[in-house]
């Protein structure tokens, strides 16, 4: 074992901590069986007892993992990195933090990777989240299984489950909604107002379903700008770069081409202004 500094491996280590590498103010301070840890910063790993093979490097990382045998596998790099994990008689495994306060509020969610300043900081009890991004998956608290990539990428996420973003603020200002899937660049923002709170919307491509809001439902947009002026529409599909719905609030349109504009609710608009033949088939004879 390897210790340095004041009070750093400070317990009374059996043999079950061979290997132990403590270096820092009260680094590992209380570590007395769990095996394979590595505790470096001030306070690292402080209150760990006997949880194996977990790895705290920065300040606070770690610190509060405390007697509960179960807490094992954790990897928290950065100051405040899982600084709750495994606090109390609570257990939390298997998880990675890396960067300023990333899972800073974890408790006992298992299996999660955060990368990023603040990534997952507000999560307590989530299972198998992946936040890779400064301040992606900012607010939520227990949501399984969201996974959220990109710089405020799902910033907001409250209660919404089964959430997947991938882009700088992709669904940044979802809240409630749940199983949408947004790709891209600023893909499902949404707005700092009417927070999205519906489900159901996929957004894929740069700005696609950027404004959406409230109660929008069920919307699928692809391509760049592809639904970018929906606000609360439900149940539409823009398929195309530029395309768009007739107005902010539509319903049940199919908007299917470059630059394309829907004419009503429930209805199908094929191809813009430059259209000028439609075909049913390759030899034009399908009625």
């Amino acid at each position: 074992s390897v210790i340095i500094g004041e009070l750093a491996g400070h317990a009374n280590m059996t043999a079950g901590a061979d290997g132990t590498v403590a270096i820092g103010y009260s680094a590992a301070a209380a570590l007395t069986t769990g095996a394979g840890c590595v505790a470096i910063g001030y306070l690292a790993a402080a209150a760990l007892t006997v949880g194996d093979d977990n790895i705290a490097i920065g300040k606070n990382a770690l610190s509060t993992m405390a007697t509960t045998d179960g807490n094992d596998n954790n990897i928290a790099i950065g100051s405040n990195a899982l600084l709750t994990a495994g606090a109390s008689s609570n257990v939390a495994t298997g998880n990675i933090g890396i960067g300023i306060n990333a899972l800073k509020l974890n408790e006992t969610g298992d299996d999660n990777v955060c990368v990023g300043i603040s990534a997952g900081d507000a999560m307590t009890d989530a299972d198998s989240c992946v936040a890779i991004g400064n301040g992606a998956i900012g607010a939520v608290a227990t949501q399984d299984g969201t996974v959220a990539i990109g710089k405020s990428a799902l910033n907001t996420l409250t209660s919404g489950v089964s959430n997947t973003t991938v882009g700088y603020q992709s669904g940044q200002f979802c809240t409630t909604g749940a199983a949408n899937t947004f790709i891209g660049y600023d893909a499902g923002k949404g707005i700092t107002g009417a927070k999205l709170t519906a489900d159901n919307n996929t957004a894929v491509g740069q700005n696609a379903g950027l404004l959406l809001q409230g109660s929008a439902d069920a919307n699928t947009f692809l391509g760049r700008n592809a639904g970018s002026t929906v606000t609360t529409g439900t149940n539409n599909v823009v398929v195309g770069e530029g395309s768009a719905t007739d107005d902010a609030t539509a319903t049940n349109q199919t908007v299917v081409g470059t630059s394309t504009t829907g004419v009503a609710d429930n209805s199908v608009t094929l191809g813009n202004s430059n259209v000028t033949a439609v075909y049913m088939a390759e030899d034009k004879d399908a009625i």
